[in-house]
């Protein structure tokens, strides 16, 4: 019990200052440097998201006939992750410009729901 009302205090802090920055935030003016090919796989390596979704989708989903085969599956989820990136690169480039011009909508709507969000943890 000890654990989860500290956990509860940790998570509300990270929160609140998620909060703080979200609401405070703006568009950046100068356009970001593009690293290239390299660095962006290097970022996914490193990214955890990236091995929880290769093992949950390996260990939860079996596939028959050719797609059971280990290389056919991971061939498969490399084909559903990477397209899953691309669409929402593509959706983000898309709502860019919206954003830049009604980005204080925006960020006080993400901040009013991460304050719902830390009422809810303590319900």
């Amino acid at each position: 019990m000890k654990i989860l009302f500290l956990m509860k205090i940790l998570g509300s802090l990270y929160l609140s200052y998620l909060t703080y920055h979200v609401y405070y935030s703006k568009p950046a003016k100068n356009k970001m440097i593009i690293l290239g090919f390299k660095n962006g796989l290097l970022v996914q390596l490193s990214n955890v998201k990236v091995y929880l979704y290769f093992i949950t989708g390996l260990s939860a989903y079996s596939l028959t006939g050719k797609f059971g085969i280990m290389p056919y599956r991971l061939l498969v989820m490399v084909i559903m992750g990477s397209l899953g990136t691309l669409s929402w690169t593509l959706f983000g480039k898309l709502i860019e410009n919206v954003y830049k011009r009604h980005y204080k909508i925006f960020n006080n709507v993400i901040a009013i729901f991460l304050i719902v969000s830390i009422i809810d943890l303590w319900r």
